[in-house]
């Protein structure tokens, strides 16, 4: 009895001894004191309206023991990127284990996007057969609002009487009809005071057909000091 209790003293022992070498071991590193890009981490110059691709993108971490690792970077430790607006002095930061680090770049768009105002439109199938509720929104409002918006539909494969309904509040607005797939919309604010909200709908109005395309084009819009080149922007219903 004795020698099995000294046995299965011995043996806890050594489970108490391996468990602390292993955090040791995992401690050994310490912490993060210093971060690079890896070569091909980021672009240097990015375009209007691009997306940041993180597939090949990784920092190499410098522990306190000298030892460095490549880590993946994951869009959660990515700060500060935006690419709505052409510039040349864009920033982002990459943080990880306590550590950042800076990466500047240049947006580019032709002819020079000033504003972060986007159109966006999205089509919701109706009840009736091949009828769909096409919603314009709005996004990217900066600090100055938004007071007159102007922008052409132009739709592929499908048809519409271009009878618009307005759904910003206080706004009014004023349709161009060319044929059954262009028209033309501009809308202001009644007051001069009134912005358009953060992602809300200006105008929604309903297409028939089975698939097709919506498009946004030719748009422009005022913040009350300037007046602002949007890009375009496309739904497609398949």
């Amino acid at each position: 009895m004795r020698r099995k209790l000294g046995f299965a003293i011995m043996i806890a022992v050594l489970v108490i001894v391996t468990v602390f070498s292993a955090a040791g071991c995992r401690d050994k590193k310490g912490s993060v004191v210093k971060l690079d890009f890896a070569e091909g981490a980021f672009k240097e110059t990015y375009s209007v309206d691009e997306t940041l691709d993180l597939t090949n993108s990784y920092i190499l971490a410098t522990y306190e023991d000298g030892s460095v690792s490549r880590v993946r970077i994951t869009p959660e430790m990515v700060s500060g990127f935006s690419s709505a607006v052409a510039t040349s002095s864009g920033k982002l930061s990459v943080s990880y284990g306590g550590q950042s680090i800076v990466w500047l770049y240049t947006v580019k768009g032709s002819g020079g996007v000033q504003t972060s105002f986007r159109l966006k439109p999205v089509a919701v199938k109706s009840a009736a057969a091949n009828e769909y509720t096409v919603y314009v929104n709005a996004e990217g409002i900066g600090a100055n609002g938004i007071y007159a918006v102007a922008f052409d539909v132009a739709l592929v494969s499908l048809a519409s009487e271009g009878a618009c309904e307005v759904s910003a509040e206080g706004w009014n607005i004023s349709v161009n009809v060319t044929d059954s797939a262009n028209f033309r919309v501009v809308m202001w604010s009644a007051d001069g005071y009134t912005s358009v909200a953060e992602g809300a709908t200006l105008v929604s109005f309903k297409v028939t057909g089975t698939k097709g395309a919506v498009s946004v084009q030719n748009a422009s819009v005022s913040d009350g000091t300037a007046d602002y080149t949007v890009p375009g922007s496309t739904y497609t219903i398949q």
